[in-house]
């Protein structure tokens, strides 16, 4: 650590300077032993996030054509992985009642996907349902299981 001349604090060196200053910055401000570990407090985040994240994606499936964000990807492969990260999440939540969140998710999938019928730019199809349906039971089984060897 240098110390400024004109001052008693200590000073970080200039290491994080650059494009990649933010990134560091994350990385040195979440410090990793920090984040929650006993058995109340991590699953309520990961249910926090995964109602957050299945809003967001409801948003962006039920958003006009052109509003819908865009990663560069197939279109497939963009549900395939955004219900994935969904069901994930929901696993890691609710670990035990993986069942009846499985109905749900796949309940909703099918929801939305009727929902599009009735947008005039958007298109409902079943193979846009099956992929979405298999993004969510393989993340939500990834999730379930990565649970039950946790130790939390």
């Amino acid at each position: 650590m240098a110390v400024h001349p004109h001052s008693k604090q200590v000073r970080a060196p200039n290491r994080c300077r650059g494009p990649n200053a933010i990134a560091l910055g994350a990385v040195w401000f979440v410090p990793w032993f920090m984040l929650p570990t006993n058995k109340t407090t991590l699953p309520l985040l990961f249910r926090v996030a995964a109602w957050l994240i299945l809003a967001a994606v409801a948003v962006a499936t039920l958003s006009p054509l052109d509003a819908r964000p865009k990663s560069g990807f197939v279109p497939d492969v963009e549900r395939l992985a955004a219900f994935l990260t969904v069901g994930l999440l929901f696993g890691l939540g609710y670990p035990k009642r993986w069942i009846a969140v499985l109905g749900l998710l796949l309940a909703g999938i099918i929801g939305l996907e009727a929902l599009q019928l009735l947008l005039p730019d958007r298109h409902g199809q079943v193979a846009d349902a099956a992929f979405k349906s298999a993004g969510c039971s393989l993340g939500l089984m990834a999730g379930v299981a990565v649970r039950r060897v946790s130790p939390w």
